[in-house]
């Protein structure tokens, strides 16, 4: 073998080693979900635990990157379901960056519970637009009969992270999970009454079974990213902590804004029963109070100039991107998915090198 070349493998070597050795930090394995997004030349990060109702922009916003770990509604019109979609991945995972188109966001609204973010779980809302009585059921403490005067009367579902499960009945739907496709969530109208009895083994006659070919399908982000990405990112921190009576009733909102006002910290209050068991709350302060900050979509974003050229315009953000063009395992991140939604789509070409 030519010694030249020898030596230059090793140099190429010894080289990959020294820039890949900040981007080999790990994630906590036990972490709650959290997003970490770039906007007006910055990133800006939310975990579950600071803010378990997701995060609610005071105006919808151009973001050209978004990293997740667990599963997420993401609303262009926090007011609105239409135009929505689910983004879902592990360890921050990152969607392709693309300079010349953003993403308008006003909600970030999680759908997995912050202690069990990439679990299988199916939540109900009662009104898909202000997804009033948002309640999110853990598949497995569900079995585990940890929830307790949640009823499952909706109008609309989704399933995070769907598994094949034997039937069961939540109310009136008869729930038998399917795993098509691994990490994959659903989204479905439906149109049930209230009941308590959730989660109770089979399925009665008369029941409803889940209308999973009339779902939207959205797939999950693969890939992986590092905490040594991420050094310089703005952290959601509420100012004080909340009384339990602040979390329901959420009047004062200027208590749940975060990142100097850009948006408020949303709450999912839950109480704890003699029994140690769960009901949930919704979601505070309630989407019907914050209307007024729902606007149509045309003209109202912000961010939008600065934010597609983030990552030409200061070094720190075109190392970021250029990082996660690397790490990111595979591009094939869906935003969609038709009715019945059975059939991924093909898998985008590989990004060019930067």
């Amino acid at each position: 073998m030519n010694p030249r070349s020898v030596g230059f493998r090793r140099c190429f070597i010894t080289a990959l080693i020294a820039a890949l050795v900040p981007c080999v930090l790990s994630w906590k394995s036990d972490m709650p979900g959290g997003i970490k997004f770039a906007y007006d030349e910055g990133i800006y990060s939310f975990t579950t635990d600071m803010c378990p109702g997701g995060v609610f922009f005071k105006k919808p916003l151009f973001i050209p990157l978004v990293c997740t770990h667990g599963y997420f509604f993401r609303r262009s019109n926090g007011c609105k379901m239409e135009n929505s979609d689910v983004i879902a991945g592990s360890d921050y995972a990152c969607e392709k960056i693309n300079v010349n188109t953003s993403q308008i966001v006003q909600a970030f609204i999680p759908i997995t519970n912050p202690d069990l973010p990439l679990d299988h779980t199916i939540s109900f809302y009662d009104d898909p637009n202000t997804l009033r009585n948002f309640r999110r059921f853990s598949y497995i403490k569900g079995l585990e009969e940890q929830y307790s005067g949640n009823s499952a009367g909706a109008a609309g579902v989704v399933v995070a992270n769907a598994r094949v499960t034997p039937p069961i009945s939540i109310g009136e739907l008869c729930y038998e999970g399917r795993g098509q496709s691994s990490g994959s969530s659903y989204v479905a109208s439906l149109d049930l009454t209230d009941s308590t009895n959730i989660f109770s083994p089979g399925c009665k006659p008369g029941s409803r079974p889940f209308p999973w070919k009339k779902s939207n399908r959205y797939f999950f982000t693969k890939g992986y990213s590092s905490p040594s990405l991420f050094p310089k990112q703005v952290h959601a921190v509420l100012k004080d902590s909340l009384t339990k009576y602040e979390e329901q009733e959420g009047s004062d909102l200027s208590k749940f804004e975060i990142w100097d006002g850009l948006a408020y910290c949303l709450q999912t209050p839950v109480d704890q029963s003699e029994k140690d068991t769960i009901k949930l709350g919704g979601i505070y302060p309630r989407i019907e109070t914050l209307k007024p900050l729902c606007h149509s979509q045309k003209g109202t974003a912000v961010g939008r100039t600065r934010s597609k050229r983030f990552a030409l315009r200061r070094p720190y953000m075109g190392c970021l991107a250029r990082c996660v063009r690397a790490m990111t395992g595979e591009w094939a991140v869906s935003s969609g998915g038709g009715a019945g939604g059975d059939t991924a789509p093909p898998p985008p070409p590989p990004p060019s090198t930067p």
